[in-house]
């Protein structure tokens, strides 16, 4: 693969280890005999999905070209949008070649000359996950909820100013680190899919802002979310079946970096609980003891589920107001 295919690839590291299906787009390389069954034994034992996409990407950097191409072309055709970036600084690299398109003109079919990769599909319409990410903050009446949520850090930043080249890559000049100011200061260049995937990835560990992003730019309103509940809003939350309740349990027990997690729908949901005594503080420092408590949010909910209006309605706002989209979904 050449010095160009790689910095590409390196590049969009962050979006494409966090997004990418790894079995899917292994089965298709298998199957063109670029990657073999060993490297694939390798890549499957690794234990998380990132991890295993990260040994993919490193792998396939040792492939040919056409190794690449292939790759290209399925993300291209899987995962539009990031097809679409990884399309554009291939043409940039001038890895595309001129071709003839027919297009419309005065109801006349004519050629007209355009640049697209020879070996790959022609890009995909731009959407909201490819276009500037400052035009849309810009006009978002959502800043306002991002005032909210916890300023970045100093680690978080120091990934971010340098990927992002905020202020031309100089944190220094970031005055203000609260999130609506840092977001403001992305330059034009910035995708909404580059900058959202950047907030999710483990460097920056962000995912209360992202998934407001998310929500704001892409999904339903908050209205409509609502409306998609579908278990009567004034269950008991002790009634709900065991195997949704399992999945929240799952999927909020893990701790990040920002604390927008388990502890956070701690302080919101028991700050109204009679405790008997023991502050909020000191029940997440309890519970926030890996080799203890595996699922910290069941302990959340085990308490909560005291309360009267601990219900699955009340749960599913809680969680859409306050950046836990995915985790709503399991209400859906």
């Amino acid at each position: 693969m050449t010095d160009t295919l790689k910095e590409v690839l390196r590049k969009h590291h962050v979006p494409l280890i966090n997004s990418l299906d790894t079995k899917r787009y292994l089965a298709v390389l298998l199957d063109k005999e670029f990657f073999n069954e060993d490297e694939e034994t390798d890549i499957l034992k690794q234990q998380s999905a990132s991890k295993k996409a990260e040994m993919f990407l490193e792998i396939l950097q040792t492939k040919s070209i056409d190794a690449c191409e292939c790759f290209m072309q399925e993300v291209t055709s899987k995962e539009p949008s990031l097809g679409q970036l990884l399309q554009k600084d291939l043409l940039v690299a001038g890895l595309g070649t001129p071709q003839k398109q027919p297009v419309q003109n005065d109801d006349r079919s004519v050629l007209q000359e355009t640049t697209v990769s020879s070996s790959m599909p022609s890009p995909v319409q731009v959407s909201s996950d490819t276009a500037s990410f400052s035009a849309h903050f810009e006009s978002a009446a959502y800043q306002r909820d991002l005032k909210a949520l916890p300023d970045f850090l100093d680690s978080q930043l120091d990934e971010m100013v340098p990927a992002l080249n905020i202020c031309g890559g100089d944190k220094t000049a970031l005055v203000d680190t609260s999130v609506p100011e840092v977001l403001r200061k992305i330059p034009p260049s910035c995708t909404v899919h580059q900058v959202v995937s950047l907030l999710e990835g483990s460097q920056v560990g962000r995912s209360d802002v992202a998934e407001n992003l998310r929500m704001s730019l892409s999904q339903p309103s908050l209205k409509k979310r609502k409306a998609a509940l579908k278990y009567d809003p004034d269950m008991h939350i002790d009634q709900l079946d065991w195997s949704t309740k399992n999945a929240l349990i799952q999927k909020l027990s893990v701790n990040q970096s920002s604390g927008h997690d388990w502890r956070q729908l701690a302080d919101i949901l028991l700050k109204d609980v009679q405790l008997k005594g023991i502050s909020i503080p000191n029940l997440i420092d309890t519970w926030d003891q890996p080799e203890k408590y595996k699922t910290p949010f069941r302990e959340v909910l085990n308490e909560w589920q005291c309360s009267s209006d601990a219900t699955v309605g009340k749960l599913y706002q809680v969680l859409l107001e306050n950046g836990f989209g995915k985790a709503a979904e399991h209400l859906e």
